[in-house]
């Protein structure tokens, strides 16, 4: 199977991946016109630059595991205002789409950051005023999650694919994922992985060939029917 028929996953749902659509995003992404004005301080190119990149972006940081459904949406505008003070040092280095992610990327972390701060606090507090931990830890049926249970491969609509695909996406090692992600879901190249995640385009291929292995044994067997396949 082809790139360009891997099953994707975008806000959830799986879709076919269309280079002809997600090429012409990136070409609008990196227009040089567009990125001369948008240094020059033209905020109307600047959006145009940053909206092209928006969607490939958003499903990136959502399924990578990087942001929340509903953080994503915000990430992009703080990485708008953040890009729109630092576009003057833009230097061409990398393409603009590729420097747009990267602050994306980082403002992610930073997010990702405090919210695991909150979470250690919160369960701290729970240890400390109530048995709330325990009740997790013995199983009680109160905070059994509602689809635990497993769902007929017939049964599964859309919208369920898409989670179970999803969650074996998250399943995957953080730095597999990330890398699997940006190819297949981000539209970027092996050789702008390399340049934003910083490591070598043959570790980049390597992480990439590995995430497709390890979704084809989470998935081939439920997913055969719908056309998924690990590929090389």
């Amino acid at each position: 199977m082809s790139d360009s028929d891997a099953i994707s996953v975008s806000r959830g749902n799986p879709r076919r991946r269309t280079p002809s659509r997600a090429k012409a995003a990136t070409d609008a992404g990196d227009s040089p016109e567009l990125v001369e004005k948008a240094r020059g301080g033209d905020m109307d190119a600047l959006g145009s630059l940053c909206a092209a990149c928006k969607d490939s972006l958003c499903t990136y940081l959502e399924n990578s595991g990087l942001a929340e459904h509903d953080e994503v949406e915000d990430i992009y505008m703080d990485a708008f205002m953040r890009a729109s003070r630092a576009i003057g040092s833009f230097g061409g280095g990398s393409s603009f789409s590729t420097w747009f992610t990267a602050i994306a990327r980082n403002l992610a972390f930073d997010r990702r950051r405090d919210r695991q701060a909150r979470a250690e606090l919160s369960l701290d507090e729970e240890q400390a005023t109530s048995g709330g931990l325990q009740k997790r830890i013995a199983g009680d049926p109160t905070f059994a999650s509602p689809s635990a249970a497993p769902v007929p491969s017939e049964d599964l609509d859309k919208r369920e694919l898409g989670g179970i695909v999803r969650n074996a996406l998250l399943e995957l090692p953080g730095k597999t994922r990330e890398a699997l992600v940006l190819f297949h879901l981000g539209d970027k190249s092996y050789a702008e992985i390399s340049e934003l995640l910083g490591i070598p385009k043959g570790t980049v291929m390597s992480r990439i060939h590995n995430g497709r292995k390890a979704l084809a044994r989470r998935l081939g067997p439920l997913l055969g029917a719908t056309g998924f396949a690990g590929h090389d």
